[in-house]
């Protein structure tokens, strides 16, 4: 009896352990955009970065968002570390970005920027030249 009482005891506190898996901005360390195009075509750039340095870190999704203006796309790769809680191990590679960002148009003529939202606050800012 005392054996069956340690066992459920044992099980009930690795359920209650605390999941460590989380959701987490991606750092882009590189936008690979035209510096110009024109008022009609789509714009095609790539982002790219470090998703993690195991396969217990992945790419959750791309939000891409269109402001209200047309001059600008917002964009916040977010990632996902799963932790396994010592059930397996991770693979010990390193995971990468390498995303597709479109935006199709209308365009503010002038500059339409591309704006990254990094970890901490911070964004990058990609110019494009919208040419008329």
């Amino acid at each position: 009896m005392s054996k069956l009482m340690l066992t459920l005891v044992l099980i009930a506190g690795v359920a209650c352990e605390q999941d460590k898996s989380r959701e987490y901005l991606i750092h882009v360390d590189m936008v690979d955009a035209p510096a110009q195009i024109g008022a009609s075509d789509t714009l095609k750039a790539r982002i790219s970065g470090v998703v993690g340095p195991s396969t217990c870190y992945s790419l959750r999704r791309v939000e891409l968002v269109r402001g209200d203006g047309l001059d600008r796309i917002d964009v916040t790769a977010v990632g996902f570390h799963y932790d396994p809680a010592g059930f397996y191990p991770c693979g010990d590679m390193m995971v990468y970005l390498d995303e597709p960002v479109v935006a199709v148009p209308p365009y503010a003529p002038g500059t339409f920027t591309i704006v990254v939202h990094q970890p901490g606050g911070e964004v990058s800012l990609v110019p494009v030249e919208v040419q008329q």
